[in-house]
């Protein structure tokens, strides 16, 4: 017998999106925000670029000396920091 459908709910939602960096360069790295409101991304270049999940569009980008090798967001929900790792 199987389960109520009202049992099994939250049922998972799932978002899928593209984010194309302008350059050549291989994207190193990608980190999402603990509320998926935005996607940071680093390449070879050194560029690391933060995303705007629901829009699907670049909103920032900053330029470092040195590629990029490591991103993370703070776990907190109420504040928004990104380290980022060269």
């Amino acid at each position: 017998k199987l389960p109520s459908p009202s049992s099994l709910k939250p049922f998972p939602n799932y978002r899928a999106l593209r984010f194309i960096h302008d350059n050549e360069e291989s994207v190193r790295c990608v980190a999402v925000s603990p509320d998926g409101a935005w996607v940071a991304s680093g390449d070879q270049q050194g560029v690391v670029s933060l995303w705007e999940v629901l829009v699907g569009r670049e909103v920032k980008r900053w330029k470092f000396d040195d590629k990029i090798v490591s991103l993370s967001w703070c776990p907190r929900t109420d504040v928004s920091y990104l380290a980022i790792g060269t």
